[in-house]
């Protein structure tokens, strides 16, 4: 072998090493891309769920045993901050508002929450109002209250 076949040859090995190492440190940082921009989804993740359909979903889950539906105005989701629901609606079954609430709010920030679900705590309720509707025979909300009681 030729002086100069064996430069070449090392030459060739040294470069393939270089690609090699920034292969490697190219990974890292797209692993550490990837890794800050889950962190930043997940931080917003509270604000994106509030701003969505699925806020509709979030007291039908806690009051399961609800038997109508309920309708939710606007949510507050934050991790530093209590969670609040505004114009909240409880309704029969033929969609009528059976309870109109201004304001729900728990005392426990959505962090706290999070950590410890069995708990909820203090919850403050504001602005309540009751709708009733008698049917023929002078009976107030009977399917509803009927199918609460039996649940």
């Amino acid at each position: 072998m030729s002086q100069s076949e064996t430069t070449k040859a090392k030459s060739t090995d040294s470069s393939s090493a270089k690609d090699q190492k920034n292969e490697r440190g190219s990974m890292g940082r797209i692993f550490l891309v990837l890794v800050i921009g889950f962190c930043v989804l997940l931080w917003f993740a509270p604000q994106i769920v509030s701003r969505t359909s699925l806020k509709d979903s979030i007291l039908p889950r806690i009051l399961k045993n609800y038997p109508g539906e309920i309708r939710t105005g606007a949510v507050s989701l934050n991790w530093g901050a209590p969670v609040t629901f505004r114009d909240v609606a409880l309704e029969d079954f033929e969609g009528r508002d059976v309870v109109r609430i201004d304001q729900i709010q728990t005392k426990k920030t959505l962090w706290e929450l999070a950590k410890d679900r069995k708990r909820v705590g203090d919850v403050n309720v504001d602005g309540v109002t009751t709708l009733t509707y008698v049917n023929a025979q002078g009976l107030a909300n009977q399917d509803l209250l009927t199918a609460i009681i039996n649940k």
